[in-house]
């Protein structure tokens, strides 16, 4: 349950930074419902399985920002792997 959680949390933290490559009129809103999400999983990993997992969580979200930043697969960036 806690790798489940924490895939959750990658998906999550991959879907904000997708968010910010986005031009649309909800992205604020788009935004403030992930980081919510984000915050409200991280809650629960510290209510479910104690601080010697919930501060990994927190490391886990800023490492997982670092790695989808540096390597996106997102249709029209510069460095997409995808029809180049």
């Amino acid at each position: 349950m806690e790798v489940g959680l924490f895939a959750a949390l990658l998906i999550v933290v991959y879907l904000i930074v997708l968010n910010g490559f986005l031009n649309e009129l909800f992205k604020a809103r788009i935004d403030w419902v992930l980081s919510a999400l984000v915050l409200g999983l991280v809650a629960l990993i510290f209510a479910l399985f104690g601080w010697k997992s919930g501060l990994p969580s927190i490391a886990f979200c800023f490492i997982a920002v670092g790695l989808v930043k540096a390597h996106p697969v997102v249709p029209g960036s510069s460095t997409s792997r995808a029809g180049g």
